[in-house]
């Protein structure tokens, strides 16, 4: 329960904090590069953990996969959007980079919205059955550009 707690924190982070800072740093796009968003999250601080989900959240599903060819990580890009639609765009996967600028514009307040809807649902994700999706290792935001 509190691993999934903290992933929520960590998407609702990237939503608030790397898409703003993509949009200053890189102008208004539809995707990002993975480059552009490990240079975004290091702007503002994001933590390494989970920072797979920003890669998901920002960058389209060639360079998502792309970079995790690369790094010899194992993310499933369908089903880590699908989480992060369920706990920010309403079950929407739809949603682009843009979107997600626009969300973290509006959940600029103190609420915490990102909570709502109760969470029984396992931790069982693309994270658990590749050991990739929730480190922050094999270059995905730690260190090393």
């Amino acid at each position: 329960m509190f691993a999934t707690i903290r992933k929520r924190r960590a998407i609702r982070s990237f939503i608030r904090k790397i898409g703003p800072a993509l949009e200053r740093r890189f102008g208004r796009k539809r995707h990002y590069s993975p480059e552009e968003v490990r240079h975004a999250g290091r702007d503002v601080g994001a933590q390494p953990g989970h920072f797979c989900y920003a890669y998901c959240i920002y960058c389209s599903q060639h360079d998502f996969d792309h970079h995790h060819r690369q790094t010899g990580e194992h993310c499933d890009y369908a089903s880590m959007r699908a989480e992060v639609a369920e706990t920010q765009f309403g079950g929407d996967t739809s949603f682009s980079a843009e979107t997600a600028i626009d969300a973290g514009s509006s959940h600029n307040d103190s609420g915490g919205g990102w909570f709502s809807g109760g969470d029984s649902h396992s931790d069982s994700g693309s994270s658990s059955d590749s050991g990739g999706g929730d480190s922050g290792g094999g270059g995905d935001g730690g260190g090393g550009d």
